[in-house]
């Protein structure tokens, strides 16, 4: 396995989202079998990022209908779900909108926010003063990004135009954040390529922050 791992320092892990994860006290693990409604227990907050394809891995291990069932029943007693999708041809689509269209996001087979060479105005993305999840960048950049539709109770809570960047939805207790693209690795976070005007790193800082809010209290047991 490779590619957005916690204990992955190359271009392509997780290492510096992991780090942010426990440096606010989280602990942060690797789910290796299918969710099920008992590992799930043991979570408040699951990522699923970059839905295997036949492309990419001979031997995918797609989202189900019944996994579907387990994943929204757990976020709809109280889980915090972060998907980070891809575009068209890096990642599947059929299956893990068997998930999302149970959230109201529907990941759409396509590709935006091209980037020729080192033109990264290309997957320049501007953020508005007061949004609700990233409150403290102006620009952020993701790079070759599928678009989403969106259905109740999924609202965008980032947009370039008409191109849904980052959606949310209420599910019961907990929540649902989506993006169409897996862009908190450490390529585009480590500040070594990307120009400072690409707020990456805060926004990881920031998105961290929120998933954690999202985590509903937890409830004394009734005696």
């Amino acid at each position: 396995p490779f590619h957005y791992k916690w204990d992955e320092w190359d271009n392509g892990g997780f290492s510096l989202l992991g780090h942010l994860f426990r440096a606010s006290g989280m602990q942060t693990r690797t789910l290796s079998a299918a969710p099920s409604k008992a590992a799930l227990s043991k979570s408040d907050i699951y990522i699923i990022v970059d839905a295997d394809n036949a492309v990419e891995n001979p031997d995918p291990h797609f989202m189900t209908d019944s996994v579907a069932a387990v994943i929204h029943d757990w976020v709809k007693a109280g889980g915090v779900l972060l998907i980070l999708h891809n575009d068209k041809g890096n990642a599947d689509f059929a299956h893990i909108n068997l998930l999302s269209d149970r959230l109201g996001i529907h990941f759409n087979e396509d590709s935006y926010n091209a980037v020729i060479k080192n033109d990264y105005k290309g997957g320049a993305i501007p953020v508005a003063a007061g949004n609700p999840v990233l409150p403290h960048e102006k620009q952020i950049y993701q790079k070759e990004i599928c678009s989403m539709t969106l259905h109740s109770p999924a609202k965008a809570v980032l947009q370039k135009g008409d191109l849904v960047i980052l959606a949310a939805a209420r599910i019961g207790k907990g929540c649902v954040l989506a993006s169409g693209d897996p862009w908190l690795y450490n390529e585009y976070t480590d500040g070594r390529k990307l120009p400072l005007v690409y707020e990456n790193f805060g926004a990881a800082k920031d998105l961290v922050s929120w998933l954690i809010q999202q985590i509903p209290p937890k409830k004394m047991a009734k005696q």
